[in-house]
């Protein structure tokens, strides 16, 4: 490991260690699970959180973030989130000028 390098009160630390320093990093990797099991255990959290926070890009390439309650899925299969949202309203624009969003519960 390298000395610290000090950027005001931000300190970065290198290593030319290829694992991450951060412990939680290959816990949430979760490599041992199959797609199906991260969506299953995706669900019960969905479902108790009962918010995300939908974050789309605005035309000027700003990121705007709203909290959004998803509707229940349509199956137990069902890989899709849905949000109700007025046509009108500014959201519906976003996701119209750029369909890539993130969601996070």
């Amino acid at each position: 490991t390298q000395p610290a390098k000090t950027f005001g009160t931000i300190m970065s630390f290198e290593t030319s260690k290829k694992e991450s320093m951060d412990p939680y990093t290959a816990k949430a990797e979760m490599n041992d699970y199959t797609p199906q099991e991260k969506i299953d255990l995706l669900r019960p959290i969905i479902k108790s959180a009962q918010t995300g926070m939908l974050t789309v890009r605005e035309a000027d390439g700003t990121l705007n973030s709203r909290a959004m309650v998803p509707s229940r899925p349509k199956t137990e299969t069902d890989l899709n989130l849905y949000f109700i949202v007025n046509n009108a309203s500014h959201k519906a624009d976003a996701v119209e000028h750029d369909s890539h969003v993130n969601v996070g519960f």
